[in-house]
């Protein structure tokens, strides 16, 4: 639409939001990401993602996924080498990282604390809560661009029952500029979900969350400390909570 600036928002977690009766499931946190910047930039960063891709995983990079816990996997198999994965993947992780440093989007972390969560809460909850508040930044940077805005979020896909907790959430989340806006904000009613490997830009927050999720689980991991550290300018809101 002429004149109307469109803002999206790509979004990825890492972790399960679920917890077992000993307490978690699989780890300590669970962490949802967004990047949030306007169409123009999109498909400007959009092409630096696949650059990225094409200059480190072959000649066929759309077909390789940059999702954080699988990427070592997938490299094992490009490179049958163990010193040649790691050389790769830090390049990789060194290369997403200079693209959020060279370029102005927001990106917005909430570290849900399981550990501090009651059994009763479920993962419904945990999930619930940590898109909500996601939203509500999404929002918030929605009502900071002066011209007309609408707003799209675009999510990495889960399964049914998780996609439902999830929309659910972020629409209700979107909903609230109706009541929040200057009459020139608006958003698109539900999320859109798609396959991490048809979005290089829902690849791009997943490795940045991952970044996060891997520092959180071990502070002392000298390469993802040094990455870490070079993100942590670059993030623009950080929200640290727990449910029940």
């Amino acid at each position: 639409m002429k004149g109307v600036e469109t803002m999206l928002m790509f979004g990825d977690s890492s972790g399960n939001p679920s917890l077992t009766g000993g307490g978690l499931a699989g780890s300590p946190h669970y962490i949802v990401g967004t990047i949030t910047m306007n169409a123009p930039a999109a498909r400007r960063i959009d092409s630096l993602v696949l650059d990225l891709k094409r200059r480190h995983l072959g000649t066929d990079p759309m077909r390789v996924d940059l999702h954080g816990s699988a990427l070592r996997k997938t490299l094992s198999r490009i490179t049958r080498d163990r010193d040649a994965t790691e050389t790769v993947f830090g390049a990789v992780v060194s290369g997403v990282i200079r693209i959020a440093e060279a370029n102005d989007f927001s990106i917005n972390m909430v570290i849900t604390d399981k550990s501090r969560s009651s059994k009763k809460s479920g993962y419904k909850a945990v999930a619930r809560a940590s898109w909500s508040h996601a939203t509500d930044m999404f929002c918030q940077d929605m009502l900071r661009v002066k011209r007309e805005t609408v707003g799209i979020a675009i999510l990495d896909r889960y399964d049914d029952a998780t996609n439902r907790v999830v929309g659910r959430a972020v629409s209700q989340g979107l909903s609230q500029l109706d009541l929040l806006r200057n009459a020139k904000s608006t958003a698109m009613p539900y999320p859109m979900f798609v396959d991490s490997r048809s979005s290089n830009l829902v690849q791009l927050v997943d490795m940045i969350t991952y970044v996060v999720a891997r520092h959180e689980a071990s502070p002392d991991d000298e390469a993802f400390l040094k990455w870490r550290r070079r993100l942590s300018p670059r993030i623009s809101k950080m929200v640290r909570t727990s449910v029940g």
